[in-house]
């Protein structure tokens, strides 16, 4: 009965009926969020390691809360152009026609942004946020040739997309409020009455009901942080970040930095060896058929692998290219949401290897084959101290091109014949790009690299065969014995094997030093490493006999702790030889795991009866803390 009244005296006053289909395009777009979250779930079904139902039930339930306070935010606007105006301004078509483009545009926005992350997170292990912009306004050129082509790879989030559209456009406002002069109007109180409740309502909707407002890492309370990207969702995480700036880590007044100067005198001289720096693009550990019972796309680095001295437990500080810079390069993680590589201050006031070997007299080049100018990687060069830059530009031999880019097969073999001109020693940086998705390469190769079900095999097998051509060149010149190669991967990418889709085989990577002229320099060197440590390693096997600055520590010595730290969803990482520490932005441990053979095991915080294990996780704990701290500084 109460009901039937309630319908009729909305079907009989203007305004109610406004309110009843502002509650019901709410109501829609939770669903459509929900069904954002199913398609997140089923593309990366390998991603949220352990498995348990309960688990997902909760991040669906849970992840309700978030929805409700990313729609309310994306749409405040809206909210108030339906609830604030009076009914003479909602009998106007104009008004009437723009609030309907004002909800279809904003939340066609919100949907992009959310079915794109589904695929994408299977590159960045996280939400996109603040860096992921960054790309896009880097890549304003690059973006004509990618668009098409993920449309056609994604075509199916497309036509989920076209439906949702569909959907938006059915309860936008209807032909309703076009007959709104023959309802009855309600009165001034009546309206302010319920305006007021519904923006109160709407307000502790959009935070929350609890004190503090709603945030990703309130996630943690409720499964594991695996499932953090699960219970959030895009549209929130971008507001999170870029509007309520709780991204930034505060850091831990109460600690100390990690004392960063690295000295590695030697009573032997220095060598003034050429260094050849190459960091392949999306190289995962996991595509290294040396490292993975020879089930692998890359037979020439296995080959060089088996003559340098391999780091089988490497890890990337980062999954971008961006984080990935300035630690093989500065000896530095990039644990803040902007990449350091953003900071041109912060890059200039570190020390890199091209301003510390410039100091010894060496010539510096970086080289990267994509439009100069994309992701600020020659803005990042020059503020580093590289003496000359190596683009798109630069290379300008009018050949066929990627979407990124110079394929790498000709443009490793541009920068050979440039590299062949330096005066002895120098250094130079290469930095690949055809093993990036969409995972192009050459119509002359397309019948030596065969289609294969994972396309980036294809495309890394192919990276492999362009590093063997540079190899080959180089080997005939002069410098060739006299030159330390160190390779490394940019980060990790996509995994296919459920053994590295765990918190650290998504950032296990391949770290080689090959010197042609050092017999003894080979083996395998088991300890953790990371790429801050390629900095110090290098100036240790060099002589360098100054000090200098890294937050990592030279594989060659056995001074220094041994580690890798990352960010991992929007926690803080710590990897060692025995354990692996995740912690929050507030600075508490959420949770501990032990490595042994190979596995991981969680570790019951709680336990008080393994003394010794507790001190070694709470030594660790405060390593993580003093690098996190210097890092954020």
């Amino acid at each position: 009965m109460l009901l039937s009244k309630t319908m009729k005296l909305i079907q009989r006053e203007e305004y109610y009926l406004r309110l009843s289909l502002l509650i019901r395009q709410v109501a829609v777009l939770v669903v459509l969020f929900q069904v954002c979250r199913l398609i997140f779930f089923i593309i990366n079904f390998n991603f949220f390691n352990p498995f348990k139902f309960e688990y997902e039930v909760n991040s669906f339930f849970y992840g309700t809360q978030y929805d409700l306070s990313a729609i309310i935010k994306y749409n405040c606007l809206y909210i108030l152009c339906v609830l604030l105006p009076g009914t003479t301004l909602f009998r106007k078509t104009n008004y009437r026609k723009s609030i309907n483009i004002l909800f279809i545009g904003l939340n066609t926005a919100a949907l992009i942004i959310s079915l794109s992350d589904c695929e994408y997170f299977k590159y960045a292990n996280k939400r996109t946020t603040y860096e992921f912009i960054y790309f896009l306004r880097t890549m304003n050129m690059e973006l004509f040739k990618l668009i098409p082509v993920y449309l056609i790879q994604y075509w199916y989030l497309l036509i989920l997309l076209l439906a949702m559209l569909i959907i938006l456009v059915r309860f936008r406002f209807t032909k309703n409020h076009s007959q709104s002069g023959e309802l009855k109007q309600s009165s001034p109180f009546t309206r302010i009455f319920f305006t007021v409740s519904m923006l109160i309502l709407m307000f502790f909707l959009s935070r929350g009901f609890s004190k503090s407002p709603l945030r990703s890492s309130d996630c943690e309370r409720i499964t594991p942080v695996e499932y953090n990207v699960l219970i959030t969702n895009t549209p929130f995480v971008l507001i999170e970040y870029q509007l309520l700036n709780t991204g930034e880590y505060k850091g831990l007044v109460n600690l100390k930095m990690i004392d960063p100067e690295r000295s590695y005198a030697s009573s032997s001289p220095f060598r003034p060896l050429n260094v050849v720096i190459i960091i392949l693009e999306s190289f995962s550990k996991e595509y290294i058929g040396s490292l993975n019972g020879n089930q692998g796309a890359t037979p020439f680095l296995d080959s060089l692998i088996q003559q340098g001295y391999l780091c089988s437990s490497a890890y990337a500080n980062g999954r971008t290219s961006l984080q990935a810079l300035p630690a093989i390069l500065c000896g530095e993680p990039s644990l803040g949401e902007a990449p350091l590589v953003l900071k041109t201050g912060r890059i200039r006031d570190m020390n890199s290897i091209a301003e510390i070997l410039s100091s010894k007299g060496y010539g510096t080049s970086f080289f990267y084959g994509a439009r100069n100018g994309n992701l600020g990687i020659n803005n990042f060069a020059r503020d580093a101290g590289f003496q000359h830059y190596y683009g798109m530009d630069e290379y300008n031999s009018g050949g066929k091109e990627s979407a990124w880019g110079v394929f790498d097969d000709e443009f490793l073999g541009f920068a050979a014949n440039t590299m062949k001109t330096y005066h002895k020693p120098f250094l130079s940086c290469i930095l690949t790009l055809s093993s990036h998705s969409p995972f192009e390469i050459p119509g002359k190769y397309k019948d030596k690299f065969k289609e294969q079900p994972n396309p980036q095999l294809r495309s890394i097998a192919y990276a492999d065969y362009s590093l063997a051509q540079f190899f080959r060149q180089v080997s005939h010149y002069c410098w060739y014995s006299n030159t330390l190669f160190v390779i490394s991967a940019d980060h990790a990418s996509c995994s296919y094997s459920s053994s590295y889709n765990t918190r650290n085989g998504a950032y296990a990577i391949p770290i080689l030093y090959f010197c042609p002229g050092d017999s003894l320099l080979k083996g395998k060197n088991h300890q953790v490493t990371q790429q801050c440590d390629i900095l110090p390693s290098v100036l240790d096997y060099l002589h360098y006999p100054k000090t200098f600055e890294s937050v990592g520590s030279s594989i060659f010595s056995p001074k220094g702790q041994h580690f890798a730290i990352m960010k991992f969803q929007d926690q803080f990482q710590y990897i060692d030889d025995e354990f692996i520490l995740n912690m929050s932005e507030n600075g508490s441990l959420t949770s501990a795991y032990k490595m042994k053979g190979g596995n991981i095991f969680p570790v019951d915080l709680t336990a008080t009866n393994n003394k010794k294990q507790e001190a070694e996780i709470s030594n660790a704990e405060d390593n993580l803390k003093s690098v996190v701290n210097y890092s954020l500084r």
